[in-house]
């Protein structure tokens, strides 16, 4: 729909919006079967565009339009971020509860991610051993971590109280859902990145990011959505 606005806009139409709930209120008014059909929503809309019953519309152009779609996409990483979060955390706590007595809650740091991803399962913890495990979480962490930690894990590892269940399911469930939030916290910082650099090819940009307690994607958001601030005649 947006992508459609914007190239009507571009061939100089007007483009409005008419209010979703306007529109089904039209179609009661016009007959009863509440039927839904292009020909029909589009006439409905029409009339209530000719009777002034609509809203007006502004298409994004150049840094705006980024800024809106880096800022919808955060929006996406984010929900897709906490989702997989819970998710991760609902399936250890299933699965090796004990986990979280090693690894801080929410699993975040490279370690911990790094097990999630190999070897999420008590029995694979177990099958490593603490030199095979240390060996492995080495790989995505070579500072921090050392024997002690691997240790602990193996340890926790020795009596698991979670379920027994559907283990070969969730070995390949686990590292699927941790790969999945692993990307998400990679890419959240990206779009952050990006939306910085564009707010400072803004004309007040940098003065949006110097009011204290507006960051970088707030800012993006207010720029992103507003289209540009000089386009309005007043405060």
């Amino acid at each position: 729909m947006e992508n459609a606005s914007i190239q009507a806009w571009e061939r100089g139409a007007r483009c409005v919006f008419a209010n979703p709930f306007h529109t089904k209120q039209a179609k009661g008014l016009a007959d009863n079967p509440q039927t839904k059909s292009g020909p029909k929503d589009a006439l409905a809309i029409a009339k209530l565009a000719k009777g002034g019953s609509f809203l007006e519309t502004h298409a994004p152009q150049g840094v705006y339009a980024s800024l809106r779609r880096l800022g919808s996409a955060r929006e996406v990483v984010e929900k897709e971020q906490t989702a997989l979060k819970n998710r991760v955390t609902a399936l250890m706590g299933g699965y090796f509860p004990e986990f979280f007595e090693v690894f801080k809650y929410p699993p975040e740091g490279k370690a911990a991610m790094k097990v999630l991803m190999e070897f999420p399962l008590p029995f694979q913890v177990a099958s490593l051993g603490a030199d095979g495990a240390l060996e492995v979480i080495k790989k995505a962490a070579k500072a921090g971590i050392g024997l002690g930690k691997a240790s602990g894990l193996v340890e926790a590892a020795g009596a698991p109280i979670g379920s027994k269940h559907a283990g070969s399911g969730a070995a390949l469930e686990i590292p699927l859902m941790a790969g999945g939030l692993a990307l998400a916290n990679k890419s959240g910082p990206q779009l952050l990145a990006r939306m910085g650099a564009l707010l400072g090819e803004c004309p007040y940009g940098g003065f949006m990011l110097a009011v204290k307690g507006l960051g970088v994607a707030a800012a993006g958001a207010i720029t992103g959505g507003a289209g540009g601030l000089p386009r309005f005649a007043s405060p």
